[in-house]
């Protein structure tokens, strides 16, 4: 049993700089997406990527229904759409400009895109690891945004 604090943990675990992406996908009730910044690149062969979701999001389970995502790797620029998906009870996709691809919707102007389709999800404690095989991937120059001790900021 450890005996570091959650608020100890929190703070040493924010120390590490991150990437913000937007992962959506479509389920029976429409458009459903999510801000995530534990994204990682996972295996060149296959070509595998993973995010993390918490359990206790209300975006999650819908999302987890879903077997196929799109993930948007946020611009510098993005940093209200990084907010608005992170807020729930709120249509997220109102004011979000969208690009859709194999019927999946991206997030206009981002650095990245990867689209694929889920092909494990396993719970680790209070998270869900989603591993996705990827399909399609694109991305241009730019500035990104970041996730750093609770606060966006920009990597050149």
């Amino acid at each position: 049993m450890s005996r570091v604090s959650p608020d100890d943990f929190r703070r040493a675990a924010g120390s590490f700089p991150t990437g913000v992406v937007v992962v959506t996908g479509v389920d029976a009730h429409g458009p459903v997406g999510l801000t995530c910044q534990s994204f990682v690149s996972l295996s060149l062969e296959p070509l595998l990527v993973s995010f993390s979701v918490g359990n206790a999001g209300r975006s999650w389970p819908r999302l987890s229904t879903v077997s196929s995502v799109a993930i948007s790797v946020l611009a510098a620029d993005q940093e209200d759409v990084a907010r608005s998906f992170s807020i729930s009870d709120h249509d997220k996709f109102a004011g979000a400009e969208l690009t859709w691809t194999n019927d999946l919707p991206l997030i206009t102007g981002a650095l990245a895109h990867l689209t694929g389709s889920i092909v494990s999800t396993v719970e680790a404690g209070d998270h869900h690891v989603v591993i996705v095989a990827v399909e399609t991937a694109s991305s241009r120059d730019g500035d990104a945004l970041t996730y750093f001790r609770g606060r966006f900021g920009v990597l050149s």
